[in-house]
């Protein structure tokens, strides 16, 4: 699996941002993308990223201590607001979807929020990310977690099923907020099932941060209906983007 996490060092100060937000990596002779922060906001942040494109492959061949350039940060951040005034946090995601994810764990975990549930899936166990984190996170009193791959192997000995196999595993706490990341045909299923077992359109959150291109809104690549990802999101609710066609 073509995927490392990152971890960057401003040379001015700390780069302050919000969980769900995103900054601009170049990679100076290549270009330029966005990507999620991965990590809580410190000296240093960290970025959990896949090899799929011009720009990761170049980022996948530099060295330690090689300069790039950093912008940011950008976007709307989780409601975090929300999210601690809700009864439970249920956190779904998907494979590559996790990164975007792991910023809002951390903040839950260093701050006065209610019980979280962690919902993670992934093709295979060899897809898995951040494993080694998975024991610490269950070991919080306030964090139940589940993970399942779509296909295990001989030495997987836990669930096998899409990740929204897990819904059936855990009462849907009332008044819960759910905030899912992953691929697109992901979410559209964890939404449905959001709404089956009773969870209102506007306390559903998605990131659609793997639908930008240039992070600024010039080249239109992340237009969908009358919002622009990079600008009005990547953090929607579900409320927001129902009616939207082909948000999914």
């Amino acid at each position: 699996m073509d995927v490392n996490t990152y971890t960057f060092s401003p040379d001015d100060e700390k780069l302050t941002y919000l969980p769900g937000q995103f900054f601009m990596l170049t990679i100076f002779g290549v270009g330029e993308a966005p990507f999620a922060f991965s990590s809580k906001a410190g000296k240093t942040f960290q970025s959990t990223i896949r090899k799929a494109g011009l720009v990761t492959e170049a980022l996948h061949k530099l060295e330690v201590g090689s300069k790039v350039g950093i912008r940011g940060p950008f976007g709307k951040p989780f409601p975090l607001e929300e999210l601690e005034k809700a009864n439970s946090i249920v956190i779904v995601a998907g494979g590559i979807g996790l990164p975007p994810l792991r910023s809002l764990i951390q903040h839950i975990f260093v701050n006065d929020f209610p019980n979280q549930i962690i919902l993670y899936g992934a093709r295979t166990p060899g897809d898995l990310i951040y494993v080694k984190k998975f024991e610490t996170w269950k070991k919080d009193p306030k964090t139940e977690m589940l993970v399942t791959v779509d296909k295990g192997d001989d030495k997987w000995k836990g669930n096998v099923g899409v990740v929204t196999t897990l819904f059936d595993k855990f009462k849907m706490p009332e008044n819960a907020k759910v905030v899912t990341v992953g691929p697109a045909i992901m979410m559209k299923f964890v939404v449905k099932k959001c709404l089956e077992l009773g969870v209102q359109p506007e306390d559903i959150i998605v990131s659609l941060e793997n639908r930008m291109t240039c992070g600024y809104g010039k080249c239109g690549n992340c237009a969908y209906g009358k919002f622009l990802v990079c600008k009005d999101g990547p953090v929607f609710t579900y409320e927001q983007i129902k009616d939207v066609e082909g948000i999914f």
